[in-house]
């Protein structure tokens, strides 16, 4: 099936209709592998573009909410909102922001067919809301569009796990806020969860320091001897909302902010409501498995961090020291 000029945002629109309105995985799986099978060499690389928008942590919009707008005199297709000069692009590199990317937004939407306007709105969202997420779409493809986000769990407390431990080890308090890697991409700053959704805090002081920090943090490997100039760099921690005398709020409550961020009725992350308790701070190559750098030069490295900024704390650990085991 050879899709010309934007019919193709009808298919896809169609398709994810059909994959929504099934509850089954395995049926979803199959009505997208059969979509993918019949697509021409192009369209199934304008499609591996869509998802790679939707379900990449790295692509950020800094929209909140999308503007309302009627369907006329069509100027775009899917292909133009996701060329280097399109709607995504310029909100992704911030060349629009605030009042202006709403406008410029709005512009787009109304100049679009209803289907590609709805597939733009599923990049801003993150999501195509069908009940299928990106292993979903890599297994029906067959090809990993976008690689899952990975990140390690706390588990209960049991004998069989705390035999596995290598000892002197650190503890260290998890604080059930909400859990976010820090990324900045080409200077997009993305705070993905750990279901790997992604949003940003559409704060440019926010967005600056952010950036600044990731970039520091390879100075201060090479302090102990560690070269990752050409790393990207990912900080792992928990997302805490504070209050005016800066005390945390509820876990309810902050939790409640963190998930408004996410979902977009918040617009905006202030500078001064926010800390980023860290556990960790971690390159692709180490993600990756080509280096393993130990976790107390890791350790250290935050410490240097969090002594220069105010809005990282170290989360509250009982140090690099030997547990007894003997009870």
């Amino acid at each position: 099936m050879n899709i010309q000029n934007d019919a193709i945002s009808e298919s896809i629109y169609n398709m994810l209709l059909s994959v929504k309105n099934t509850a089954s995985r395995n049926e979803k799986t199959s009505i997208i592998k059969d979509f993918y099978s019949q697509l021409s060499d192009d369209d199934k690389s304008l499609f591996k573009q869509l998802c790679i928008n939707v379900f990449s942590p790295r692509f950020v919009f800094n929209v909140r909410k999308i503007p309302e707008h009627t369907s006329s005199d069509i100027k775009y297709t899917l292909e133009d909102a996701l060329a280097h000069n399109g709607i995504l692009s310029l909100l992704m590199k911030r060349k629009v922001t605030g009042n202006e990317a709403i406008t410029t937004l709005k512009h787009w939407l109304s100049h679009t067919s209803q289907y590609t306007a709805s597939l733009i709105k599923n990049c801003i969202d993150k999501t195509f809301d069908v009940g299928a997420d990106v292993k979903t779409f890599n297994k029906a493809i067959n090809e990993i569009i976008v690689a899952e986000h990975g990140v390690m769990l706390c588990e209960p407390a049991s004998e069989k796990l705390l035999n596995k431990i290598s000892y002197p080890a650190f503890a260290q308090l998890k604080y059930d806020a909400m859990r976010i890697e820090l990324q900045v991409y080409s200077d997009v700053v993305s705070l993905v969860t750990r279901n790997g959704n992604s949003f940003g805090t559409n704060n440019s002081y926010l967005n600056d320091t952010f950036t600044s920090i990731l970039k520091e943090v390879k100075n201060a490997y090479a302090l102990y001897g560690y070269d990752v100039s050409d790393s990207n760099i990912f900080l792992d921690g928990e997302l805490m909302f504070i209050d005016k005398n800066k005390t945390h709020l509820s876990r309810q409550a902050s939790n409640g902010i963190a998930t408004k961020c996410q979902k977009g009725t918040k617009d905006t992350i202030e500078t001064n409501e926010v800390l980023i308790y860290c556990w960790d701070v971690i390159t692709q190559e180490e993600k990756d498995g080509k280096i393993e750098i130990p976790y107390k030069i890791r350790f250290k490295v935050l410490e240097w961090l969090i002594d220069k900024h105010p809005i990282l704390k170290l989360a509250e650990n009982y140090g690099y020291m030997v547990i007894n085991r003997s009870y």
